[in-house]
């Protein structure tokens, strides 16, 4: 059953998903400033991984909670219900402090890298000369918004086109793929097998669909990105 009350419960829930949009944006700035920062390799690994334990944090299990606790904290003891929401206003008091911190990071970083073309298209494209191919590729495939944010701050929609088109194309082949199946199976089987299928085996096979359609996503991705990091070469005189 689902229920979306008024409560302590499902304030807290609201409070946190509206908390998310910014702190899951500018958790992406900061991505984009770790991959062009230049420090040792040694210091860059502890770096990457707290920032990917925290950043899952933020990108899914936030919004995971806050959903929870908006549909089904009215399950909650009234007591409990203000229990929760005290502990999500500390939560948001403390991130908001750690997110302030790296938005401080991630302006004196801009700051220090900005030149008089900031904000246009040479230094967008500069941007995509600096780019880490295969990371940024792996974002687009598997985080939202990650597309919107590329295209705003590189001035290209080539790598999200690309990403659509392979989905798409994915999409419609899978389901031709399966509907296929279906129908080969069964003229081949009797109505009694089919209702008895092991339903682990439909599991695994919607599982390898969705790999293969991350893994495409991907291929997808890295090849739009390519394109447009060719191309600002191209326009900034430089040697591929």
């Amino acid at each position: 059953m689902v229920n979306a009350s008024l409560n302590w419960a499902s304030i807290t829930g609201l409070g946190l998903i509206l908390f998310w949009i910014p702190l899951y944006l500018i958790s992406l700035i900061h991505v984009d400033w770790l991959a062009r920062r230049q420090i040792e390799r040694s210091e860059r690994g502890p770096e990457w991984i707290v920032f990917v334990v925290t950043f899952c944090g933020r990108a899914f299990c936030l919004p995971f909670v806050a959903g929870i606790l908006f549909f089904q904290g009215w399950r909650l003891d009234p007591i409990l219900q203000f229990g929760v929401f005290l502990l999500g206003a500390g939560v948001i008091a403390e991130a908001s402090a750690s997110t302030l911190k790296v938005d401080e990071q991630n302006r004196q970083f801009a700051a220090a890298h900005r030149s008089d073309t900031d904000h246009s298209r040479p230094s967008a494209m500069t941007l995509r000369v600096q780019d880490r191919v295969w990371l940024w590729a792996v974002l687009h495939a598997t985080l939202p918004l990650v597309s919107f944010y590329y295209a705003f701050t590189r001035r290209t929609i080539t790598p999200f086109l690309w990403d659509i088109i392979v989905r798409i194309v994915v999409v419609l082949l899978s389901n031709g793929l399966m509907y296929l199946l279906v129908v080969l199976a069964g003229g081949w089987l009797p109505a009694s097998a089919l209702s008895n299928a092991n339903p682990w085996l439909i599991v695994a096979f919607a599982f390898v669909l969705l790999v293969l359609n991350w893994l495409l996503a991907v291929l997808a991705a890295r090849h739009g990105i390519m394109k447009a990091k060719s191309f600002a070469r191209l326009k900034l005189g430089m040697q591929s």
